[in-house]
């Protein structure tokens, strides 16, 4: 069910320059792309939501630590999916479609050992050509759906991820793709 309430939301945009955390009390929007800058870590509760604008993309050159449960999940979604964090963006029912905002990136100078995503979804995305880019790093991924992209669910170049209960599903191209120097 969609939900007709318009949500609060907390906007971010531009570089995050020391650690944060973004809690799940509050719908988080991404109205610019956002990068978390290398020696920074962006903490993001069980339960948050992250909905993006059009085109947005969030960029990791430090730590996310993104660990849902089971009964919290993580969801990275649409400004329009008002089926999770509500109607943020004011226009009334509505749902999320592949392409509605870009990607999450994890580059190469990704802390490895401190990056950690777990129990999330990543969906409605996809307008740069995958839902998550992994980028010569090598992180954990565990518990996640990858779904409803416009291109690719994952893209790896010249890394090697690890990915456990992981699905990757309704993508319009592959579910997973990754480079001769790169193995998920």
């Amino acid at each position: 069910m969609l939900s007709t309430a318009r949500a609060a939301t907390v906007q971010h945009s531009g570089s995050i320059g020391a650690n944060t955390v973004w809690s799940a009390s509050d719908v988080h929007e991404v109205v610019g792309d956002v990068t978390v800058a290398a020696g920074v870590t962006l903490t993001i509760e069980p339960g948050t939501v992250v909905k993006f604008q059009g085109g947005r993309r969030l960029f990791v050159d430090g730590v996310i630590d993104a660990n849902g449960s089971a009964v919290e999940p993580i969801v990275f979604t649409s400004y329009r999916d008002d089926s999770v964090g509500g109607d943020t963006n004011g226009d009334g029912p509505s749902a999320g479609v592949p392409g509605d905002w870009g990607h999450i990136e994890l580059r190469d100078s990704v802390v490895d050992s401190l990056t950690s995503l777990s129990h999330f979804e990543i969906r409605y995305g996809g307008a740069y050509g995958h839902l998550l880019y992994v980028a010569q790093s090598s992180p954990s991924f565990s518990d996640c759906l990858l779904h409803y992209s416009s291109t690719r669910g994952l893209s790896v170049y010249a890394g090697s991820p690890e990915f456990i209960r992981c699905e990757f599903s309704d993508n319009a191209e592959q579910g997973v793709f990754h480079d001769w120097s790169g193995s998920p």
